[in-house]
């Protein structure tokens, strides 16, 4: 789903239903949806379905701080105490040099609880080479495809209001 999502980004700024369609139908490069068997139809459509849900709760967050998807399949090399780590971010969402890091995950997503208890690292690690090049990490998100969640598990207060929750 990460290509699909990304042509999507890159094209449209709101849900296109037919837009999406198209992309799936290309990405499996099955010719055109009205001749393909009724199986390979219910596959793009299940295919659609769980896509659809998740770019229109994507899309929410992207509207409540004006982030808009930059960057996809960003690659990052930085040294932390003197170990090279590399890596690439699936997303990166700017508003000026703040940015909104946001990694797929096709079904369950990390918590916050994981990065303070020492069991997860990608986040800070991406977090951290970005910073390196200036930029101001607002929030950092795992968006997981087949739940329709977005996950926050790094925001900075000093840039992005606290929500609700108080967070």
């Amino acid at each position: 789903y990460h290509h699909i999502l990304e042509k999507y980004y890159k094209e449209e700024s709101g849900f296109n239903e037919d837009k999406l369609r198209k992309l799936i139908v290309e990405e499996e490069n099955l010719g055109n949806f009205d001749d393909l068997s009724f199986l390979k139809k219910v596959s793009v459509l299940n295919s659609q379905i769980i896509l659809e849900k998740f770019i229109k709760k994507d899309l929410e967050a992207q509207e409540k701080y004006g982030f808009k998807p930059t960057y996809f399949e960003k690659s990052f090399a930085t040294y932390i105490n003197g170990l090279k780590v590399v890596g690439r971010i699936d997303r990166i969402d700017a508003r000026g040099d703040e940015e909104v890091l946001m990694d797929y995950k096709r079904s369950s997503v990390r918590i916050k609880k994981e990065i303070e208890d020492l069991k997860s690292f990608q986040m800070p690690l991406y977090a951290i080479s970005r910073r390196k090049l200036g930029k101001k990490i607002s929030m950092a998100n795992y968006g997981s495809i087949k739940k329709a969640e977005i996950s926050t598990v790094i925001k900075n207060s000093d840039i992005l209001p606290k929500d609700d929750r108080g967070r």
